[in-house]
């Protein structure tokens, strides 16, 4: 259902507040204004977005969308396409439903991998699209460039997920490999499963880490100016009883 929800499981509870993988494309949107970009001023999607995390750390609340038809379509679909992913890494391993994975990167990011194999540094990300004409698109993608061209949050989505994998198991980010899974039970077998390899990409890598970092100081910086109004309101009122 959709609705604003108490976090109560343990992968609620380790991403609530958190900038995650499946968002951190929009901490590389570009401000409207140029004198706004030219300051390095966040842009309103930024900005947004980072509230919602910090609205998320003080109500303990997070906002799901789960009742929308079309996600709720894809992650049903999920075991039926690692199903078949399987057949082709059988290594792999699925963290979806019940078997949900959080793995930090920083104090306050972090990312929920679709599937991984440990052992073969391999992440993959799985998207099972409700509209078949979607699916269709990601058939004619011929590599990487494409898929970055054209699914640039998902290929973001990926990157992450892969730093996160790889803090965890203390491994070379650049050892890495990752895996774009898209899946449609609408199609002839053959055409169901479409996979393309995504590699690591340094620059990326830094790049993000910086953008985490100024997106969670500006985090702080807000619940900071909320406890300090909290704390002015409780001490006019003191003075005023």
């Amino acid at each position: 259902m959709i609705g604003n929800y108490i976090a109560d499981s343990s992968w609620e509870l380790q991403r609530l507040g958190k900038i995650t993988s499946s968002k951190c494309s929009v901490l590389f949107t570009d401000p409207k204004s140029k004198a706004d970009k030219e300051a390095g001023a966040l842009a309103a999607t930024t900005r947004s977005y980072l509230m919602e995390n910090v609205a998320e750390m003080l109500t303990g609340q997070f906002r799901s969308l789960e009742g929308i038809y079309a996600l709720k379509y894809g992650h049903d679909q999920e075991p039926y396409a690692f199903e078949k992913l399987g057949k082709v890494y059988p290594t792999m391993e699925f963290f979806g439903g019940e078997n949900q994975l959080f793995l930090p990167l920083t104090d306050f990011s972090g990312g929920s991998p679709d599937s991984a194999d440990w052992d073969n540094r391999l992440v993959g990300e799985i998207k099972c699209p409700e509209n078949p004409v979607n699916h269709l698109e990601n058939l004619l993608l011929q590599d990487e460039a494409d898929f970055e061209a054209a699914h640039y949050d998902y290929w973001c989505q990926l990157q992450m997920n892969m730093m996160c994998v790889a803090k965890k198991l203390n491994v070379d980010y650049m050892s890495m490999k990752g895996i774009f899974v898209s899946y449609s039970p609408s199609f002839d077998e053959a055409l169901q499963l479409k996979i393309i390899e995504v590699k690591p990409k340094y620059f990326f890598n830094m790049e993000l880490l910086t953008k985490i970092e100024k997106g969670t100081q500006f985090m702080k910086e807000v619940v900071l100016k909320i406890k300090k109004n909290a704390e002015r309101k409780k001490t006019e009122s003191t003075q005023t009883a």
